[in-house]
């Protein structure tokens, strides 16, 4: 079974298998990233989607140990977040990703891969803005039971100018 949804702004479509075990299929098409305010509320209460489309073209599949996990890549175009407390914020971020989000029974598990273009961050005191070249991102997050994340991996590489590799634990 298949639901598309679209209009003028973007589109997206569910492929929905006729098995129980089957894979779900998500394309995206110039989809406003405001219709993922919702899914991003579940996760960071704090923070909201201010401007951006998105292509996408994701596997969703339930896991063998529980859970279930959404898998493949994501194009962002002029991406704009905002945390509430206005510590966290993002402008005009073009982004090609490789995703895997998994939803564990007692955790969130993020890996992610990302070439970003140009745009401007802002986390705390570091404001970083992006030149037109890629930079290369890695990150893998998992939640915990105190509602912190483990930041697992952050490896920030900027040919030539910046090479930055962390771990740590993030509040929420």
């Amino acid at each position: 079974m298949r639901v598309s949804l679209g209009g003028a702004s973007g589109s997206l479509a569910v492929e929905f298998p006729l098995a129980v075990d089957g894979l779900v299929r998500v394309r995206g098409k110039r989809m406003p990233v405001a219709w993922l305010q919702s899914l991003l509320a579940t996760q960071w209460a704090d923070g909201r989607l201010t401007s951006g489309t998105l292509d996408a073209d994701l596997a969703i599949r339930a896991r063998d140990a529980g859970g279930s996990e959404m898998v493949g890549p994501v194009v962002f175009d002029d991406l704009g977040l905002d945390s509430v407390d206005g510590r966290i914020a993002a402008a005009g971020l073009s982004a090609r990703t490789d995703m895997n989000l998994g939803f564990l029974p007692d955790a969130t598990r993020l890996d992610l891969g990302a070439q970003l273009g140009r745009g401007e961050v802002l986390m705390g005191a570091m404001y970083v803005s992006l030149p037109d070249t890629p930079t290369s991102l890695a990150v893998s997050l998992q939640s915990q039971a105190d509602s912190r994340w483990e930041l697992q991996r952050f490896h920030w590489r900027d040919a030539g100018v910046l090479d930055l590799q962390a771990k740590g634990i993030l509040d929420a």
